[in-house]
Order: structure tokens, then sequence, then C-alpha cells
């Protein structure tokens, strides 16, 4: 999946990053490293502004974090496809990293609605992955 989001056939073999979709690999195998993965991603854009940095950061972290808590670890088939994806992002990121060390990479802005957009959305999200019904009451 993540290779064809990459190198789709119908459109000359130039797609995305394979980020979002290898996001829903992982949802789909190991949801643990799901949050650890988005909290990394967050932070690292907070702390730089880097979208790109923040996505082969949380490369990384799945690594690690299948390492810790996957059975078998990353002597598995699970944990070979985790570095494997990881630098696969790093891979597909690289026109990122050329512009991060020229100084022109764009940086992301925050705004007080993206803050709020965005605590909704992680408050749904994890709701949703511990299984708490959330109950919203209009005044």
């Amino acid at each position: 999946a993540v290779l064809g989001h990459v190198y789709p056939i119908y459109y000359n073999f130039k797609g995305g990053k394979g980020a979002g979709t290898l996001i829903g690999v992982i949802g789909i195998q190991f949801p643990l490293i799901i949050p650890y993965a988005l909290l990394s991603w967050l932070v690292v854009i907070v702390l730089t502004g880097f979208v790109g940095l923040g996505t082969m950061i949380s490369g990384v972290v799945m690594v690690l974090i299948t390492y810790l808590y996957y059975p078998g670890g990353i002597i598995s088939p699970f944990g070979f496809f985790s570095i494997l994806m990881a630098l696969f992002l790093i891979f597909t990121h690289r026109s990122n990293i050329h512009r991060m060390i020229q100084g022109k990479e764009n940086l992301f802005k925050f705004s007080v609605s993206w803050y709020i957009s965005f605590s909704l959305v992680q408050l749904f999200l994890l709701c949703n992955f511990y299984n708490i019904q959330l109950q919203f009451f209009i005044i």
C-alpha cells in the first residue's frame, strides 16, 4: 500500500511520501505505535516547525516502539518491516532534508484555531483508542 501511494502507476509513478498510508498500515498491524508516533511528530513540529523532520523522527520512533513492545522486537517480520519503512520514509523525504540543510524548507505556522482543532481531534482519537465514549453538551 505504501509503495503504491509513493509510486502510483496512473500518475507516472509520482505520488506522495507514504507517511499517511503508513499510519493506516501501522494502525492495523500494531496500533500501540500510533500515539507515540503522533506525539513525537507533534513535538518535533512544535519545536522546529519542520513537518518532514517530524515525519522522519516518527519513523524512527516506530522502530523504537517496535523494539520495546512488539513480541519478538525488531527480530520479527514486523520488526524488519518497521525498519524498512523508517528508512523508506527518510528516503522519500530526501528533498526535505536538502531544503532544511540549505535553509529553504517552509516552516509550519501555528495559530490559535489550529491548536483548538488539533486538541479536539487528539481528544477524539485518544478516546477512540482507549474505548472511552465522549458526550458533548451544548449549553
